[in-house]
């Protein structure tokens, strides 16, 4: 009979050890996904295209973790690439769905296991450069990566990716809706994969 009094004593002891373990001490395990709807557009100010797009984060740790940071970079079929860095968070001011570019990208606080979505806006990361971020048909990867800080020393970026396919019509409407100042959007029916 005291054995099963020492054994019930010790399955509470692990239990409770687990249930601190994951509701305290678990490393922050960030995840990044994208809608596919990606809204492209050109900057009034530097004449440069941009594009945006909602990013959800999720941290399924216990711990909180921060994005500092996140990246794309476009790679045509032909290995041609391009990269962006998020630039600014999108405002929707009069909470009717018309976003305006809102504040610089700061870090994303993300607690654990939470959610975050954002609207940002990502710019090429060469500043001198004003090229076409789709210029012609073919397939184009668009890989995101968030940079994360965490308790864990070896955090590593996370990444998502979507692979589009545009059309000779998808590339003339791309270049008639920016040069009239509106937006392209683009998604679901170019995904190639």
């Amino acid at each position: 009979m005291r054995f099963v009094g020492i054994f019930v004593s010790l399955m509470a002891l692990c239990v409770s050890a687990l249930t601190f373990w994951l509701t305290q001490l678990q490393p922050a395990q960030v995840d990044i996904f994208v809608s596919p709807s990606i809204y492209l557009g050109k900057d009034n100010l530097s004449g440069r295209e941009y594009l945006w797009n909602a990013v959800a984060l999720s941290n399924a740790g216990a711990t909180t973790a921060v994005v500092y940071d996140v990246t794309l970079t476009i790679t045509r079929d032909d290995g041609a690439s391009k990269s962006f860095t998020a630039k600014y968070h999108m405002d929707d001011e009069s909470g009717g769905g018309t976003f305006i570019i809102g504040k610089p990208f700061s870090p994303i606080t993300i607690l654990g296991d939470h959610v975050d979505s954002q609207m940002l806006a990502f710019y090429p990361t060469d500043q001198t450069d004003f090229g076409e971020i789709v210029s012609s048909p073919g397939t184009y990867r668009f890989d995101f990566v968030a940079a994360q800080l965490g308790r864990n020393p070896l955090s590593e970026p996370v990444a998502y990716y979507a692979v589009y396919k545009f059309t000779t019509d998808d590339i003339q409407k791309k270049k008639t809706d920016t040069s009239r100042g509106n937006l392209y959007l683009f998604g679901a029916a170019q995904l190639a994969e």
